[in-house]
């Protein structure tokens, strides 16, 4: 699985707002986009936040890939980039690859 995001900016918020609510989650790529779906310990709040394929500049997905992750460590690993600076995730071989500031 490969996504670059097409807007920065909006995806730092989009994970900044899941990490409001909660502190991790499952995050699922398929060919429809971007998935976080999570459920607080006490069981008190839940989010299913969407990113569509439009969202990207470019997805490409054979199978539905899901994997867990903690929101907070995306939210200070997302700090960095610059609005302007593609955002590439790769996920392979259970393995999360964020690489930015790349065309």
């Amino acid at each position: 699985m490969k996504a670059i995001i097409k807007d920065v900016k909006k995806f730092k918020r989009f994970i900044e707002i899941a990490n409001s609510l909660l502190i991790e989650g499952k995050i699922k790529f398929n060919s429809e986009g971007m998935r976080i779906t999570a459920i607080d310990p006490a069981n008190v709040c839940m989010i299913d936040m969407e990113i569509k394929k439009e969202g990207f500049e470019a997805l490409q997905v054979e199978n539905e890939e899901s994997f867990g992750m903690n929101i907070n460590l995306l939210k200070d690993s997302t700090k960095r980039i610059k609005a302007e600076e593609p955002l590439e995730i790769e996920f392979s071989d259970k393995r999360v690859t964020l690489r930015y500031g790349v065309s």
